[in-house]
């Protein structure tokens, strides 16, 4: 069919399927009276594939990603199958956007077709969704909104890429491509789940539709067409919510149905709730109707009898619980329907829906446009506890020994942060950070890390033993809440040990065999880790290789050994040692291919050199295997954060750190940096707040608030949290610097060059020392000094830029420091470079401007200035070297707010 005639066939066929079974024969006479018998032909074999749920053609190129009919057995994003006709553009062999193999067409709608294809870059599967020739290139807006959903149980659309074809550039959609079939094949073939097994689906199909609601997206078109389920390597299903073509933002309803006039309904008959059918508007209530449809379907194996616009006949074979949730989902009343998809869930495990609300999302209204609405994160009822990690000690033990009893605190803390299934009672705070917390003054813990609780243990020598003492005790008040004592025949013992008394004192439950090591090559994985926490990356590999060799079914010292060697490559920048991480992660996913440790290191040694996007797979794998890991999250974020375009999926990823680890200072301070570095100071400033609220006396917290006064030109506020920070470590080099930037910008380059020289003598110089020392000289009319400090800066930039060549930032740097060192050239191509790789880089723009300042270029300034963020245009006002820009009325008038 051409275009037009496909359109006129998709708008009979929705109007017949908006009638009665019964009434749409007399519907069709009328309608197709005038038309080619093919024609109603046409009609009628749709509405016998949607009579046995087949799904239904595409819409139209507004929603290009509605449920493809596939061939049997097959589906949208699923298992391979033969080419379908190749009525689409591309052909098997073919080289798609530069990336993309294609292997078979495997499946094809009205007016599109999904394909197979190998991603080259990555060595991974992909299925691409293109429009037919004749039906669009473009995809609309509503096809990208699929983008913003990250969840193991969503299937995951991950880029737009644009393609030539004989016919145009076209735009295509890469999709996970999920190796299976869908829930209504499953439930053809094996008929209905039962017991554990139906609740676990249905469990995985409500996380991945309320997935879809935290982003403020309707699925509109739930149906068990549209799960997939995959088997994974262990043999449990993994269900796949798909096809969000007809999802729409939940505060807009869509063309097809926004006044209730339109003649067109978006959806599928079956599964629509009474009032879609009276023209209202989908709702999070619609969408609760459609998964009442699919549950019944999942133990009963069939849809629940009646006709689209009446009440629906439960089976009474259903389970009591079941049946109860069932009919409340497809109550007629809207409002009689479970409010949301987090109460169906609860509803159908038996739990109370007993949350508490804490707000996540006021950034989104300062965050730059486009990154999306963030909401209410729910958190459970009964804080959670802090537990901080304290360093076991070894009185009297010698050295060999006592370093292995330390490594048990690194052993345990790792135990503690992957738990599976993750307690939402317990946080843990890593033995990392709870350095020069005292055993015995249990209150700095709460003081300097927001703990609740600590856990503190020894283990002193007797003959050839040990014995082991440990304790939980509450930070406030420092009583002793649970503890042990054993004797133990090595350190290797300690972790396991403790980890039970932690799950003895807060009531976790039974945990999944965590990966260890054997016990013979313990001591040396507990001194690789001891070693790599101390950042002695040579000595921590040769131990983790002697673990390796004496464990080789392990997949942890080769993550190991891949941690060491990103220090490698960031303290020498020498690529061996990349190249040496790859091959660990090679030699571990050789034992266990989707090992959550693995894909943690994985991802971690893709971040290095700046691969964003590898290191987005892994993270969002670790995700995956583990909702509830905050490292994962917080290594997805920023990985996320270093794609432009991808912020938003950063800030998402951000919030979801902060929420499976509620209390804990680590992830909402990294957030409010996240603020910081887009310029929402405002946001920035609650979450640093708050992250000071919770941990009072951490040095870094305090030094982060002053630096962001600094910027809010709020000096006095700046000053006391920097002076707060020195009086909790004096040699605090952050510190220092940024006690030296508040003279710079009050015009007190002397001063701040004593500052700046202080904060040298305590340890490496940074590259932002560096420019400031060179700065304060320069303007002071010492050009020798001046000199030698931008030659110190330009050599720290660019060993940094080894380290990721498309670091914009960096570059930036490195041209400011060769147009001050006299190198017109080269800063004019680093320059260029900066701006290339970073557009809308706040760091980048400020150098630049400063860089055309110097240069007396105002035009190109300007130009800059029009792209920033008001809060940029506020501090560069203040910058000393701006004199004159603070002079040109085009520059005052940025500073004027809008009207």
């Amino acid at each position: 069919m051409t275009p037009e005639q496909f359109r006129r066939v998709e708008e009979v066929y929705n109007a017949a399927c908006q009638r009665a079974p019964h009434k749409r024969t007399l519907f069709l006479n009328n309608a197709c009276e005038e038309e080619e018998p093919e024609f109603r032909r046409q009609i009628e074999r749709m509405l016998e594939q949607e009579g046995t749920g087949k799904g239904l053609l595409d819409r139209g190129v507004a929603e290009l990603l509605i449920s493809e009919l596939p061939a049997p057995g097959a589906a949208p994003g699923g298992a391979a199958q033969a080419p379908l006709g190749g009525r689409g553009p591309f052909h098997t062999g073919m080289l798609v956007a530069g990336r993309f193999r294609v292997e078979s067409e495997i499946a094809e709608g009205g007016m599109g077709v999904v394909y197979r294809a190998i991603d080259e870059k990555l060595k991974q599967p992909r299925a691409l969704k293109v429009a037919k020739p004749g039906f669009g290139s473009q995809l609309p807006p509503e096809a990208r909104i699929a983008l913003r959903v990250t969840h193991p149980n969503v299937c995951r659309v991950y880029e737009i890429h644009t393609a030539e074809t004989t016919d145009g550039p076209v735009d295509i959609l890469s999709m996970e491509f999920i190796e299976g079939g869908t829930l209504a094949d499953y439930l053809h073939t094996n008929g209905p789940f039962a017991g554990r097994a139906a609740l676990d689906i249905a469990q995985q199909i409500l996380s991945g539709v309320a997935a879809a609601h935290r982003e403020n997206l309707l699925h509109r078109d739930l149906k068990s067409r549209n799960v997939l389920l995959e088997r994974g390597n262990n043999g449990a299903l993994r269900a796949v919510v798909t096809d969000f073509g007809l999802a729409r933002e939940s505060t807009a309803p869509s063309r097809a149905e926004g006044d209730g006039s339109s003649t067109t309904l978006s959806g599928t008959p079956a599964y629509m709730a009474p009032e879609r059918w009276q023209g209202q508007s989908s709702s999070i209530a619609s969408d609760v109707f459609a998964l009442g449809v699919v549950l019944h379907e999942i133990v009963a194996g069939r849809r629940p009898k009646g006709e689209e616009q009446e009440p629906r006949e439960i089976d009474p074979a259903i389970p009591a619980r079941w049946r109860y949730v069932i009919t409340r989902c497809l109550s007629r009343d809207p409002k009689q329907r479970f409010a949301s998809v987090h109460a169906v869930a609860a509803a159908l495990s038996g739990r109370a829906v007993r949350t508490r609300r804490i707000w996540l999302g006021a950034a989104a209204a300062a965050l730059l446009a486009g990154l999306g609405t963030w909401r209410f994160v729910a958190l459970p009822a009964t804080p959670a506890a802090r537990l901080a990690i304290l360093a076991p000690d070894a009185p009297g033990a010698d050295e060999a020994t006592a370093s292995l009893v330390r490594a048990a605190g690194f052993d345990l803390s790792r135990r503690l942060m992957h738990l599976r299934p993750r307690p939402p009672q317990l946080v843990v705070i890593p033995v990392e950070e709870t350095g020069g917390v005292s055993p015995a003054r249990t209150g700095m813990a709460k003081q300097r890390l927001g703990a609740s609780h600590v856990l503190r243990a020894t283990a002193r020598p007797t003959g050839n033993n040990l014995m082991l003492r440990g304790a939980i005790v509450d930070a406030a008040s420092g009583v002793v809440l649970r503890e042990t004592s054993a004797e133990i025949g090595s350190a290797s013992e300690i972790a396991p040990r403790l980890a039970t008394l932690v799950g003895e004192a807060f009531n976790l439950p039974r945990q999944t065999q965590p990966e260890v090591v054997s016990a013979a090559a313990w001591p040396d994985y507990a001194a690789g880790l001891n070693s790599l926490r101390v950042l002695h990356f040579a000595v921590a590999i040769a131990s983790l290789e002697r673990a390796a060799a004496l464990d080789p079914n392990s997949p942890l010292p080769p993550a190991g050994i891949a941690e060491a060697c990103v220090l490698g490559w960031k303290f020498t920048s020498d690529s061996k040692w990349l190249d040496r991480g790859r091959q660990q992660i090679a030699r571990a996913e050789a034992i266990n291919p989707d090992s959550l440790a693995v894909h943690l290191a994985a991802g971690n040694l893709n971040l290095a050199p700046g691969s964003w996007q590898r290191a987005v797979e892994e993270f969002l794998r670790a995700t995956q295997l583990e909702p509830g890991n905050g490292e994962a999250w917080s290594g997805l974020a920023r990985a996320y954060q270093g794609i432009e375009g991808r912020r938003g999926d950063a800030a998402t990823a951000f919030l979801k750190a902060i929420a499976v680890q509620p209390g804990y200072f680590g992830p909402v301070a990294r957030f409010g940096d996240f603020q910081r570095l887009l310029g929402n100071n405002q946001e920035a400033e609650k979450y640093f707040r708050r992250a000071v609220d919770l941990a009072p006396d951490l040095p870094v917290l305090h030094s982060n608030l002053g630096v962001l006064y600094v910027d809010m030109a709020r000096y006095e506020d700046a000053r006391t949290e920097l002076t707060r920070a020195l009086e909790l470590e004096p040699d605090m080099r952050a510190a220092l610097n940024n006690l030296g930037a508040i003279y710079q910008y009050q015009g007190r380059d002397p001063d701040a060059i004593r500052i700046f020289e202080r904060a040298r003598s305590k340890g490496p110089e940074s590259q932002i020392l560096a420019l400031n020392l060179g700065d304060s000289y320069r303007r002071t009319g010492n050009r020798a000094a001046a000199a030698e400090a931008y030659r110190r800066g330009r050599g720290l930039a660019e060993k940094r830029l080894l380290e990721n060549s498309g670091d914009a930032a960096t570059l930036a740097f490195l041209g400011y420091f060769d147009m001050r060192l006299q190198a017109p050239a080269t800063a004019e191509r680093e320059m260029a470079q900066a701006l290339h790789f970073g557009p809308q880089d706040r760091t980048v723009i400020r150098r630049a401007v400063l860089y055309y300042e110097a240069l007396q270029q105002r035009e190109k300034s300007l130009a800059l200035l029009q792209k920033a963020i008001p809060d940029l245009v506020r501090e560069l006002s203040r910058q000393p070297d701006l004199a004159s820009l603070r002079e040109d009325p085009r520059f005052t008038a940025m500073l004027q707010p809008a009207k």
